[in-house]
Protein backbone atom coordinates (compact mmCIF):
# COMPACT_ATOMS: atom_id res chain seq x y z
CA UNK A 1 0.00 0.00 0.00
CA UNK A 2 2.75 2.42 0.94
CA UNK A 3 4.40 1.77 -2.44
CA UNK A 4 1.09 2.48 -4.11
CA UNK A 5 1.16 5.49 -2.74
CA UNK A 6 4.16 6.41 -3.39
CA UNK A 7 4.27 5.74 -6.89
CA UNK A 8 0.95 7.67 -7.48
CA UNK A 9 2.47 10.94 -6.07
CA UNK A 10 5.73 10.13 -8.15
CA UNK A 11 3.28 10.34 -11.13
CA UNK A 12 1.52 13.26 -10.32
CA UNK A 13 4.28 15.22 -9.61
CA UNK A 14 6.10 14.55 -12.95
CA UNK A 15 2.57 14.88 -14.36
CA UNK A 16 2.52 18.54 -12.86
CA UNK A 17 6.23 19.00 -13.86
CA UNK A 18 5.45 17.84 -17.89
CA UNK A 19 2.43 19.96 -17.56
CA UNK A 20 4.55 22.80 -16.26
CA UNK A 21 7.38 22.76 -18.55
CA UNK A 22 4.84 22.64 -21.92
CA UNK A 23 3.15 25.29 -20.38
CA UNK A 24 5.73 27.56 -19.60
CA UNK A 25 8.47 26.45 -22.32
CA UNK A 26 7.31 24.53 -25.08
CA UNK A 27 4.17 26.57 -25.77
CA UNK A 28 5.81 29.80 -26.14
CA UNK A 29 8.40 28.71 -27.59
CA UNK A 30 6.69 27.03 -30.61
CA UNK A 31 4.44 29.74 -30.70
CA UNK A 32 7.88 31.92 -31.07
CA UNK A 33 8.94 30.06 -34.15
CA UNK A 34 5.83 29.57 -35.69
CA UNK A 35 6.03 33.30 -35.75
CA UNK A 36 9.77 33.85 -36.86
CA UNK A 37 8.69 31.11 -39.30
CA UNK A 38 6.17 33.56 -41.00
CA UNK A 39 8.38 36.29 -41.15
CA UNK A 40 11.04 33.97 -43.16
CA UNK A 41 8.59 33.55 -45.26
CA UNK A 42 7.65 36.56 -46.37
CA UNK A 43 10.89 37.79 -46.20
CA UNK A 44 11.71 35.06 -49.26
CA UNK A 45 8.75 35.78 -51.06
CA UNK A 46 9.29 39.64 -50.94
CA UNK A 47 12.74 39.43 -52.34
CA UNK A 48 12.14 36.99 -54.70
CA UNK A 49 9.12 38.89 -56.56
CA UNK A 50 11.71 41.80 -56.30
CA UNK A 51 14.65 40.62 -57.69
CA UNK A 52 12.31 38.86 -60.13
CA UNK A 53 10.79 42.27 -61.01
CA UNK A 54 13.94 43.74 -62.05
CA UNK A 55 14.95 40.86 -64.01
CA UNK A 56 12.01 40.70 -66.20
CA UNK A 57 12.11 41.65 -70.31
CA UNK A 58 10.01 44.43 -71.47
CA UNK A 59 10.02 42.09 -75.18
CA UNK A 60 8.50 39.58 -73.32
CA UNK A 61 4.82 38.92 -74.48
CA UNK A 62 3.68 38.23 -71.24
CA UNK A 63 5.95 41.06 -69.52
CA UNK A 64 2.81 43.05 -68.48
CA UNK A 65 0.84 40.22 -66.84
CA UNK A 66 4.32 39.10 -64.65
CA UNK A 67 4.87 42.26 -63.95
CA UNK A 68 1.55 42.62 -62.38
CA UNK A 69 1.82 39.38 -60.71
CA UNK A 70 4.78 40.48 -58.71
CA UNK A 71 3.83 43.90 -57.97
CA UNK A 72 0.87 42.48 -56.79
CA UNK A 73 3.23 40.19 -54.17
CA UNK A 74 5.46 43.06 -53.14
CA UNK A 75 2.28 44.94 -52.37
CA UNK A 76 1.63 42.07 -50.17
CA UNK A 77 3.96 40.80 -48.96
CA UNK A 78 5.42 44.55 -47.74
CA UNK A 79 1.93 45.10 -46.07
CA UNK A 80 2.38 42.30 -44.40
CA UNK A 81 5.95 42.85 -42.67
CA UNK A 82 4.42 46.25 -42.00
CA UNK A 83 1.51 45.04 -39.80
CA UNK A 84 3.44 43.67 -36.99
CA UNK A 85 7.40 44.10 -37.72
CA UNK A 86 9.25 41.27 -36.03
CA UNK A 87 12.28 43.82 -35.49
CA UNK A 88 13.49 47.19 -36.44
CA UNK A 89 15.44 45.75 -38.97
CA UNK A 90 12.44 44.36 -40.47
CA UNK A 91 10.53 47.26 -40.87
CA UNK A 92 13.65 49.64 -42.00
CA UNK A 93 13.64 46.86 -45.19
CA UNK A 94 9.55 47.14 -46.05
CA UNK A 95 10.02 51.20 -45.15
CA UNK A 96 12.61 51.59 -47.59
CA UNK A 97 11.60 49.39 -50.35
CA UNK A 98 8.05 51.03 -50.83
CA UNK A 99 9.70 53.81 -51.03
CA UNK A 100 12.23 52.66 -53.76
CA UNK A 101 8.99 51.66 -55.50
CA UNK A 102 7.42 54.80 -55.00
CA UNK A 103 10.61 56.23 -57.28
CA UNK A 104 9.93 53.32 -59.92
CA UNK A 105 6.71 53.87 -60.42
CA UNK A 106 7.10 57.02 -61.16
CA UNK A 107 9.28 56.55 -63.80
CA UNK A 108 7.91 56.72 -67.36
CA UNK A 109 9.61 53.80 -68.63
CA UNK A 110 10.12 50.15 -67.31
CA UNK A 111 13.70 50.40 -68.30
CA UNK A 112 14.10 53.68 -66.13
CA UNK A 113 12.36 51.83 -63.11
CA UNK A 114 14.71 48.75 -63.52
CA UNK A 115 17.45 51.14 -63.38
CA UNK A 116 16.43 52.75 -59.99
CA UNK A 117 15.54 48.77 -58.91
CA UNK A 118 19.39 47.66 -59.84
CA UNK A 119 20.87 51.05 -57.60
CA UNK A 120 23.42 50.67 -55.23
CA UNK A 121 20.30 52.11 -52.96
CA UNK A 122 18.09 48.26 -54.46
CA UNK A 123 20.97 46.35 -54.13
CA UNK A 124 21.89 47.42 -50.51
CA UNK A 125 18.49 46.92 -49.32
CA UNK A 126 18.90 43.53 -51.03
CA UNK A 127 21.51 42.59 -48.78
CA UNK A 128 20.18 43.42 -46.14
CA UNK A 129 17.09 41.75 -46.54
CA UNK A 130 19.17 39.10 -47.27
CA UNK A 131 21.31 38.97 -44.04
CA UNK A 132 17.75 38.99 -42.38
CA UNK A 133 16.31 36.34 -43.87
CA UNK A 134 20.20 34.41 -42.64
CA UNK A 135 19.09 35.79 -39.33
CA UNK A 136 15.84 34.13 -38.62
CA UNK A 137 16.76 30.91 -40.40
CA UNK A 138 19.25 30.37 -37.99
CA UNK A 139 16.52 31.14 -35.13
CA UNK A 140 13.67 28.77 -36.75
Amino acid sequence: MKYLIFTVKTLIILVLISAGYYFIYFLPHQAKNREVSIHYSNLVQNRTAYVGLAKLNSKDPSFDSQKSNLIDIIKVTNAKGLEKPLNNEEKRIFEKQNEILVKVFATKSYEEGVAILKSNESLQLLIDEADLIDLLAVTE
